[in-house]
């Protein structure tokens, strides 16, 4: 009997260290490690911590089971830059200019005109029908994967001079990465073409396909002679991933509400307000671009967010004031 006391003494003590090393203990005497050491001490990254710290503390009342804990992050503007325009909008673009000489009567047709005049400023977005068609229809879903993982990997932004795939935010990355480690599932939410983020997700954000929310392009199954095939159409699945429509998708995509965002724009308040519950601790986050040196600054598109975030206590990171550097230090960027 005595043995057997001994015996699953030592069980309890196993399963103890066990569950601490997956995040459901998380009291420690020790000093802390420093999972964000791009970002700057102050207020924003010390809420970060607190939160993760709370949720992640079994004995915390604040405490979150693993199921969830669901984190989004809006890509543009928020992981990576959205100036001068939004990085899915450039890929259109150039897939326009690429095909422009099969098509003379764009030339005189909008929104294809505006497009090879470069007069972008005058576009109200990417979503036209015959844009979309244009674009990409009728191309098979894996031809279109292989274009945009290679355009993100060679297209140059027009002011860093370096390929996108470089610029996504080094400290959101790291927040990416330590929102992992604590249990966190952690998406992106893109308001451009959901299988265009995919084709790159992992490789610039660290965040596995599977965990893309985005707008939904139509899709028809057809079987070729060289075998079965998604092909895509010229038409989005209703509702876009904008405003209104993130909170849609995201329940389709997750099955819950997020107890953690981080967004940057007017558009990312819908997605923002659906943060949390009643049952479930939360804290929503939103980027300021007021950087001009190491990035733009820029608040049109904003200001809604930024005055309902003082009435919600929503928790204001500034690019300035907040990071330590913006993009990849050289050592930290992995090679092509």
């Amino acid at each position: 009997m005595k043995r057997l006391h001994n015996v699953t003494i030592a069980a309890i003590l196993i399963s103890t260290i066990l569950l601490a090393g997956c995040g459901i203990f998380r009291r420690s005497s020790k000093k802390e490690v420093d999972y964000l050491p791009s970002w700057n001490e102050g207020p924003a990254k010390r809420a970060v911590v607190d939160f993760v710290t709370e949720v992640t503390d079994f004995f915390s009342d604040a405490f979150v089971p693993p199921g969830d804990r669901i984190a989004v992050i809006d890509s543009d503007g928020t992981l990576w830059p959205e100036k001068p325009h939004s990085i899915p909008a450039v890929f259109i673009y150039d897939r326009i200019l690429d095909l422009a000489d099969r098509h003379p009567e764009w030339e005189t047709t909008e929104p294809f005109r505006s497009i090879l005049r470069r007069e972008l400023d005058n576009l109200s977005g990417t979503r036209h029908p015959p844009l979309l068609e244009a674009a990409h229809g009728g191309m098979a879903q894996e031809e279109f994967a292989v274009l945009a993982e290679k355009w993100v990997r060679t297209r140059e932004h027009p002011r860093f001079a370096s390929p996108y795939r470089r610029l996504a935010y080094f400290p959101v990355l790291e927040l990416v990465k330590y929102l992992d480690r604590s249990g966190f599932k952690v998406f992106v939410c893109t308001d451009g073409d959901v299988e265009f983020v995919r084709a790159f997700s992992e490789m610039v954000f660290g965040i596995p396909r599977d965990r893309v929310i985005g707008t939904l392009t139509e899709m028809q199954f057809e079987v070729s002679d060289l075998g079965p095939v998604l092909i895509r159409m010229g038409t989005v699945v209703p509702p876009a991933n904008e405003a209104d429509g993130k909170p849609v998708n995201i329940q389709r995509v997750t099955g819950g509400r997020p107890i953690f965002t981080f967004g940057n724009a007017d558009g990312d308040i819908p997605m923002m307000e659906f943060t949390g519950s009643e049952f479930l601790p939360s804290r929503v986050f939103f980027l300021v671009h007021d950087d001009a040196v190491r990035e733009y600054e820029y608040y049109d598109g904003s200001e809604e967010l930024v005055d309902l975030a003082r009435e919600r206590g929503w928790i204001r990171v500034s690019m300035a004031k907040d990071f330590r550097t913006v993009f990849a230090p050289e050592k930290n960027r992995k090679k092509d």
